[in-house]
């Protein structure tokens, strides 16, 4: 990974705890594709210096840089987006301050791009849909990759399956709503709140009408922490699609 400089834009808040940051190169950036992620050093902010020798000396070992998911579309040179959620009470400082503290116009190093996440290059002929199964902020590289692929002006449809707890959790709320007016998005919430999840029978309900597992490519993000003797969301998102029809060779996970 490259290291290039920039500056926080512009930050736009989503959701109670979610925010984008619109970052712009200073001088020679570095190029990526949607759905790829970057890095961030905590260790670059001086006011988080006290935070983070606090948190070393409970751990027992320094903070490292943290990933972030890139939600733009690569559809702009020079500038990109990340969206951050403020982390658990307890965890790194580091999202936190992007999420409330960093001043727009302050100055940041930023390590990219990575990750192999993302559409196919070439795209296969036989593809006529892509499906996004996402939970919470897991949505943001999808979030790049649907508002590329219909800037692009490709054919295939976009079906966006989103898990959140209430409406008010959604990330991008008004985009997918914007979206709605394209003959290839179609967005599908599903609220955790209201006892929903992501199920074998509620895939193959989003998919009627839109698109053919034999004929799509399916993406999963979301959390993955295995619960109660359960597999994580993520493994479980990737079984129903299987279950729906998905060849697991048509599954990135």
């Amino acid at each position: 990974m490259r290291t290039v400089e920039a500056a926080l834009r512009r930050r736009r808040r989503e959701t109670a705890s979610v925010a984008t940051l619109e970052l712009e190169f200073r001088g020679e950036g570095f190029g990526y594709r949607p759905g790829q992620h970057l890095r961030i050093d905590p260790h670059q902010f001086a006011a988080l210096a006290g935070p983070l020798a606090e948190r070393a000396a409970k751990r027992g070992k320094p903070e490292g840089p943290a990933y972030f998911a890139i939600s733009s579309d690569a559809l702009s040179d020079g500038v990109l987006e990340i969206t951050v959620k403020l982390g658990k009470p307890g965890g790194s400082p580091l999202t936190a301050w992007l999420v409330d503290g960093l001043p727009e116009g302050s100055g940041l190093r930023l390590e990219g791009a990575g990750g192999s996440y993302g559409y196919p290059d070439p795209l296969p002929a036989d593809v006529d849909a892509f499906v996004h199964v996402c939970a919470g902020s897991g949505v943001a590289p999808d979030r790049g990759m649907i508002r590329h692929a219909l800037g692009r002006g490709w054919a295939q449809r976009q079906l966006l399956i989103l898990q959140e707890r209430t409406a008010a959790d959604v990330i991008f709320a008004r985009e997918w709503e914007a979206l709605g007016a394209d003959g290839r998005f179609r967005f599908a919430p599903v609220y955790s709140g209201e006892g929903r999840r992501v199920s074998t029978e509620l895939i193959r309900e989003a998919l009627a009408g839109c698109a053919d597992p034999a004929r799509s490519i399916a993406f999963v993000c979301g959390p993955n922490e295995p619960r109660d003797g359960r597999p994580g969301w993520a493994d479980q998102a990737k079984r129903a699609l299987e279950e729906a029809g998905f060849a697991p060779a048509r599954i990135r996970v």
